[in-house]
């Protein structure tokens, strides 16, 4: 590592390169959502580029799942995409939700964030949906990551919170008119800054704690206190 910047033109003009992220297949797959489609590039810069079939579906995160595809969501018109590393691509309605974040969990399972429905979202690889309701309303989940601990650890923007979701056990699959419970909230340490204190952004670091990334691009790093027994 030389500290030389390489850079590669898209082909498609104007495409506004979203997320991005290592690919079970050795290649880096990236968002672009102005031009609706799913990016790769090999590590050499070869890219091949894949148009979404529904448009105008505003697909900005993505992530790898347990079967070897790449998962996105498409928030403008909630649906929930895969893409294989041949580039088929399928597509799961999950009405109303409006899914922003999206991870893989270690359940199997490929989880998101109803940014429009106050929910969290599970899919599994045949397309089955499961939904979960944040306890507090119009919280706004955005983003979302699988934790150490195996749980589901998301961001409330509207609520200041950070969540944590237990996957159930994997038979069990309850019915949407359920009311499914959540891990009590953690709390987080330290004084928010007025205006820059929204969740944006949450990762797992090498020692096992959460980082969550506070707003207008400045990062604060706070420990998550244990929760009460």
């Amino acid at each position: 590592m030389d500290g030389q910047t390489t850079e590669f033109v898209l082909p498609t003009a104007n495409a506004t390169p979203g997320g991005l992220v290592p690919g079970p297949d050795g290649a880096l797959w990236f968002t672009e959502p102005s031009a609706n489609q799913i990016g790769r590039i090999t590590l050499d810069g070869a890219i091949t580029e894949y148009p979404i079939a529904t448009p105008g579906s505003f697909t900005v995160r993505l992530a790898p799942g347990p079967d070897g595809a790449v998962w996105f969501s498409e928030i403008r018109r909630n649906n929930i995409g895969r893409i294989t590393p041949g580039g088929d691509i399928r597509e799961f309605p999950v009405p109303g939700m409006a899914p922003a974040g999206i991870a893989a969990g270690t359940d199997g399972g490929v989880w998101f964030t109803g940014f429009a429905s106050n929910e969290i979202g599970r899919i599994g690889a045949d397309g089955t949906v499961q939904r979960f309701a944040v306890p507090t309303p119009n919280s706004v989940p955005y983003h979302i990551a699988a934790g150490p601990d195996g749980a589901l650890w998301f961001t409330e923007q509207e609520a200041n919170k950070i969540g944590r979701l237990e996957p159930p056990p994997v038979a069990f699959t309850p019915p949407l008119s359920s009311a499914p419970s959540l891990e009590p909230l953690p709390t987080l340490t330290g004084s928010p800054e007025p205006f820059a204190a929204l969740p944006n952004g949450l990762a797992v670091d090498r020692v096992g704690q959460r980082r969550p990334r506070v707003g207008r691009g400045r990062r604060r790093r706070e420990r998550v206190r244990d929760r009460p027994e």
